[in-house]
Protein backbone atom coordinates (compact mmCIF):
# COMPACT_ATOMS: atom_id res chain seq x y z
CA UNK A 1 0.00 0.00 0.00
CA UNK A 2 0.87 3.71 -0.21
CA UNK A 3 2.62 5.65 -2.85
CA UNK A 4 6.61 5.72 -3.71
CA UNK A 5 8.29 8.14 -6.21
CA UNK A 6 11.61 6.75 -8.25
CA UNK A 7 13.90 9.45 -9.27
CA UNK A 8 17.55 9.63 -11.43
CA UNK A 9 20.08 11.51 -10.63
CA UNK A 10 21.25 13.24 -14.02
CA UNK A 11 23.78 15.43 -15.14
CA UNK A 12 23.96 16.36 -11.02
CA UNK A 13 20.09 16.86 -10.33
CA UNK A 14 17.55 14.66 -9.16
CA UNK A 15 14.72 13.67 -12.10
CA UNK A 16 11.47 11.54 -11.11
CA UNK A 17 11.09 9.41 -13.53
CA UNK A 18 7.63 8.39 -11.68
CA UNK A 19 4.95 7.16 -9.38
CA UNK A 20 4.03 3.27 -8.03
CA UNK A 21 1.16 2.93 -6.83
CA UNK A 22 -0.42 -0.05 -4.37
CA UNK A 23 0.79 -3.12 -6.65
CA UNK A 24 3.76 -1.87 -8.12
CA UNK A 25 7.20 -3.82 -8.03
CA UNK A 26 10.60 -2.28 -8.04
CA UNK A 27 14.49 -3.88 -7.40
CA UNK A 28 13.42 -6.25 -10.37
CA UNK A 29 16.68 -5.42 -12.40
CA UNK A 30 18.61 -5.31 -9.76
CA UNK A 31 17.18 -8.70 -8.48
CA UNK A 32 17.75 -10.66 -11.99
CA UNK A 33 21.31 -9.05 -13.26
CA UNK A 34 22.91 -9.28 -10.19
CA UNK A 35 24.05 -4.84 -11.38
CA UNK A 36 23.41 -2.07 -8.63
CA UNK A 37 19.88 0.20 -8.98
CA UNK A 38 19.23 2.20 -11.96
CA UNK A 39 17.31 4.41 -9.65
CA UNK A 40 16.11 5.43 -6.22
CA UNK A 41 12.61 4.48 -4.73
CA UNK A 42 11.59 7.17 -1.97
CA UNK A 43 8.15 6.40 0.20
CA UNK A 44 5.80 9.58 -0.53
CA UNK A 45 2.89 8.40 1.72
CA UNK A 46 2.89 5.47 4.51
CA UNK A 47 3.67 2.47 2.67
CA UNK A 48 3.47 -1.25 3.14
CA UNK A 49 6.00 -3.60 0.81
CA UNK A 50 6.76 -7.22 0.39
CA UNK A 51 10.21 -8.36 0.24
CA UNK A 52 11.17 -10.40 -2.18
CA UNK A 53 14.72 -12.06 -2.76
CA UNK A 54 16.45 -13.39 -5.74
CA UNK A 55 16.25 -16.91 -3.69
CA UNK A 56 12.87 -16.51 -3.77
CA UNK A 57 12.63 -15.50 -7.50
CA UNK A 58 14.74 -17.88 -8.89
CA UNK A 59 12.33 -20.85 -6.29
CA UNK A 60 9.43 -19.67 -8.67
CA UNK A 61 10.41 -18.65 -11.46
CA UNK A 62 13.66 -20.98 -12.53
CA UNK A 63 16.53 -19.30 -13.97
CA UNK A 64 17.68 -22.06 -15.51
CA UNK A 65 15.02 -22.43 -17.37
CA UNK A 66 13.99 -21.38 -20.83
CA UNK A 67 11.47 -18.56 -19.02
CA UNK A 68 13.74 -17.61 -16.23
CA UNK A 69 16.70 -16.97 -19.21
CA UNK A 70 13.92 -15.38 -20.83
CA UNK A 71 13.29 -12.68 -17.88
CA UNK A 72 16.92 -12.28 -17.07
CA UNK A 73 17.75 -11.33 -20.95
CA UNK A 74 14.77 -8.87 -20.73
CA UNK A 75 16.46 -7.06 -17.25
CA UNK A 76 19.78 -7.06 -19.08
CA UNK A 77 18.81 -5.24 -22.29
CA UNK A 78 16.53 -2.46 -20.03
CA UNK A 79 19.66 -2.29 -18.12
CA UNK A 80 21.73 -1.62 -21.21
CA UNK A 81 19.12 0.74 -22.41
CA UNK A 82 19.01 2.39 -19.12
CA UNK A 83 22.82 3.32 -19.28
CA UNK A 84 22.75 4.62 -22.54
CA UNK A 85 19.37 6.68 -21.74
CA UNK A 86 21.27 8.26 -18.65
CA UNK A 87 24.68 8.84 -20.69
CA UNK A 88 22.83 10.64 -23.36
CA UNK A 89 20.66 13.04 -21.14
CA UNK A 90 23.85 13.46 -18.87
CA UNK A 91 26.43 14.23 -21.83
CA UNK A 92 23.79 15.81 -23.42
Amino acid sequence: SGTCAVSKTVGGKRVEIRRLEPGAVFGETAIFSGSVRTATVEAVTAITVKVVTRELIERQLGVDTWLGRFVLALAERFREVDDKLTRITRDG
